[in-house]
């Protein structure tokens, strides 16, 4: 997900709870991420709409809610935290804590690798961050460069959409992959379970690229990528 706001239309501005929406920061595949200003305190939030298709759709509104539960159990200064939530109303909805700045992603190809004191402190306090989540018993489960926020210096973990309680179900989603290639850990790519290890690679994988700038199972297809992961061949 990208974070370069794109400041609406006045045409297409909207309301959604007691949020207006102000700009579009970014969009996945469930979902629409907007800066929006509470309209009667003016805090500034990063607001997840669900995309229209998913509004009827249970599944899609259970993701939501699952991601709600799982930032409400993590009080860290390296995750952007819940501010207000609504997964069941007319239109589902998730705010969190605002965090401006590029993604890891986009530092990296704009400016180029982190300098290795830049990548000593991304390490030890995304670390921590990830840390602080499975101290409470939260997997994230997809961590990459698009899902962290540098705030200055400071990294910021963002996006638990995949996120789940490590003593929950296994999610599955039909037709989707369950985390993003080249950062998945090879346990996952031949199907088994995520576990704490596996946001430890994902932390391991983002690390290596702020360090070199690329990606660390290089480019290629989802299918390539995740060989190579289960491989070992970095």
């Amino acid at each position: 997900m990208t974070t370069a706001p794109r400041r609406l239309p006045a045409t297409q501005r909207d309301t959604v709870g007691d949020y207006d929406l102000l700009s579009l920061l970014g969009q996945g595949g469930m979902g629409r991420v907007h800066l929006a200003s509470h309209r009667t305190s003016g805090e500034r939030v990063a607001l997840k709409v669900l995309r229209t298709q998913f509004v009827g759709d249970e599944e899609g509104r259970h993701r939501l809610a699952r991601e709600v539960s799982s930032l409400q159990r993590v009080r860290s200064r390296w995750v952007a935290g819940v501010v207000g939530a609504d997964p069941w109303g007319e239109v589902p909805w998730l705010a969190t804590r605002y965090v401006p700045g590029p993604t890891l992603h986009d530092k990296i190809i704009n400016e180029g690798p982190l300098s290795r004191d830049d990548v000593e402190q991304l390490a030890s306090d995304l670390a921590e961050g990830i840390a602080d989540c499975h101290a409470v018993g939260v997997l994230h489960r997809d961590i990459k460069p698009a899902n962290i926020i540098v705030e200055g210096r400071t990294p910021i973990l963002i996006d638990f959409g995949l996120a789940r309680v490590a003593d929950d179900p296994k999610i599955t989603v039909t037709g989707l992959l369950i985390g993003t290639p080249g950062y998945l850990p090879p346990e996952i790519a031949v199907g088994e379970p995520a576990t704490p290890a596996s946001d430890v690679h994902s932390w391991a994988s983002v690390v290596a690229y702020a360090a070199t700038g690329r990606p660390p199972f290089g480019e290629g297809n989802s299918m390539k990528l995740m060989d190579r992961a289960r491989r070992g061949e970095h």
